[in-house]
């Protein structure tokens, strides 16, 4: 049982307004007839005490019965009054109330088939115009609201393919040389090579499940750092001094510039060690040897700027763009298997058919650069590809920081 009472539909809100229309015109035209037979009533009593002089001024006998029988007609006026009235009240509710109510009903029907469209100014009352205002308020939250469902699904899609890629590649090298070892066609003098491939894809496979958990773990909505007061500069010295030796065994060249004077920051240092390690790592991983890597550290206002670059071979342009997206590697590996496709084990190449040999060292999960932008951006910094390296360098990643007193 209702509670509350039901308020009429719009046909019956205008109706009532309609027939207090009508009954303001009749009451308007009945004043008028009473004021008419006031008049006459007047001018009929002063003839009947006035002078002489002054009779010719009012009407006669005759004339006041003969205007009084015909002061019926003066309801004739109530017709075309009420006519013209009806006429302009049902122009103006169709200007005003019809034609708006259809544009919001064809915005609406639109929005359901699929096709949202603007309403804009729709005209009408104001209330009318809040109502097509409100819609399109609306409309534009559910178009961005589509519009990032659909790049979350092309994302789930994308992602699931090429975890499914990355996962097959050295799966399918392991099973084809185990299965190789296993039927007895494999010489002796090719099993150490074999085997010595089996573990190369098992520590690769290792690296790749590291990566996707650590990315999912990271990009989870709950993950959270733990932040301290931390002196960037010594913070980064004593990282490069455990990573020098590396940088130097694999063939390449550290130049710093970190200040003297400390430069405080909220970090979490086990966390952005890895953006630090992301970034080197792939400086080694993608250039030559001999290849000149650069770190450096100032602070600008209120912020801390580190950059980290190199004299290598550069990013191009086109993949500059997405070099932060997840999965996205310097080689165009994945994109050359076509989708749905498997890879096949070719023991004459030891390599995956559809696939192009990828030199030693140049494999990678394409989700450093992700989780690194994770932190940084935890950390309430920025990074980013510099456009316009400095002087001497090919490719340069600038990591801003908002600085702690």
């Amino acid at each position: 049982m209702k509670n509350k009472k039901e308020s009429g539909s719009l046909f019956g809100l205008l109706t009532r307004n309609f027939l207090l229309f009508a009954l303001t015109l009749f009451l308007i035209t009945a004043f008028i007839y009473f004021l008419w037979n006031l008049y006459l009533d007047s001018t009929f009593f002063l003839t009947g005490i006035g002078d002489t002089a002054s009779d010719t001024a009012f009407i006669s006998d005759e004339e006041y019965y003969r205007l009084y029988d015909n002061s019926w007609k003066i309801w004739l006026l109530f017709i075309p009054l009420f006519a013209l009235a009806s006429g302009l009240f049902i122009r103006h509710l169709n200007r005003t109330i019809r034609r708006p109510l259809d544009k919001l009903n064809d915005a609406v029907l639109a929005q359901a088939n699929g096709h949202p469209v603007l309403v804009g100014d729709c005209g009408g009352t104001r209330e009318i115009r809040r109502i097509g205002e409100s819609f399109d308020r609306l409309t534009t939250l559910l178009s961005e609201s589509e519009r990032r469902r659909k790049e979350l699904d092309e994302g789930r899609q994308k992602l699931i393919a090429d975890i499914s890629h990355d996962l097959k590649t050295p799966i399918t090298v392991i099973s084809g040389y185990a299965a190789a070892i296993n039927d007895d066609k494999v010489t002796p003098e090719e099993m150490k090579r074999y085997l010595s491939a089996i573990r190369s894809k098992s520590d690769e496979l290792a690296e790749l499940i590291n990566a996707f958990h650590e990315y999912s773990k990271i990009d989870h909505p709950d993950f959270s750092l733990h932040s301290v007061r931390t002196d960037l500069c010594e913070y980064s010295r004593e990282y490069l001094a455990k990573k020098y030796d590396e940088i130097d065994l694999a063939g390449f060249t550290l130049k710093l510039s970190i200040p003297e004077e400390p430069i405080f920051c909220m970090l979490d240092e086990f966390q952005f060690k890895r953006v630090f390690e992301n970034l080197l790592s792939n400086s080694i991983r993608h250039n030559r040897l001999g290849t000149i890597l650069f770190f450096s550290i100032s602070k600008v206002k209120d912020t801390a700027v580190i950059r980290i670059g190199d004299n290598g071979i550069g990013i191009p342009p086109e993949r500059a763009e997405k070099i932060f997206e997840p999965f996205f590697t310097g080689n165009e590996a994945r994109n050359r298997t076509s989708p749905g496709q498997s890879p096949a084990f070719s023991k004459e190449t030891g390599q995956v058919s559809g696939q192009p040999a990828v030199p030693a060292g140049q494999t990678g999960s394409g989700l450093g650069l992700s989780i690194s932008r994770r932190i940084v951006e935890l950390e309430g910094g920025t990074i980013q590809l510099s456009p316009t390296p400095s002087q001497g360098l090919s490719s340069e990643f600038l990591i801003r920081l908002p600085l702690t007193s």
